[in-house]
């Protein structure tokens, strides 16, 4: 066994926890890299949202303005129908 106030003891120590802190500092540079992955992707997946949800909104008023559309095409056709029957046509 060592003798724990040994210089030698003391220096492999002190290499071991150097070694075991650049383990550490390497762990830590690939979970940054990892977030900042993450981050930009949560980003793409932010604004692709935002497109879509405005692409639906403009979906919703072409519906919208299609059903407006139909309704006046209803009335038309209702209005022609009672023209026809009033004028014996």
């Amino acid at each position: 066994m060592s003798n724990p106030k040994s210089i030698e003891y003391l220096e492999r120590e002190n290499a071991n926890f150097l070694e075991r802190v650049e383990e550490l500092k390497e762990r830590l540079r690939n979970l940054e890299e990892l977030l900042k992955k993450e981050r930009e992707s949560s980003g793409e997946y932010a604004r692709r949202l935002e497109q879509l949800n405005k692409s639906l909104i403009e979906k919703g008023e072409l519906v919208s303005n299609l059903k407006k559309q139909l309704e006046k095409l209803k009335n038309m056709g209702m209005l022609r129908f009672l023209w026809f029957k009033l004028t014996r046509r």
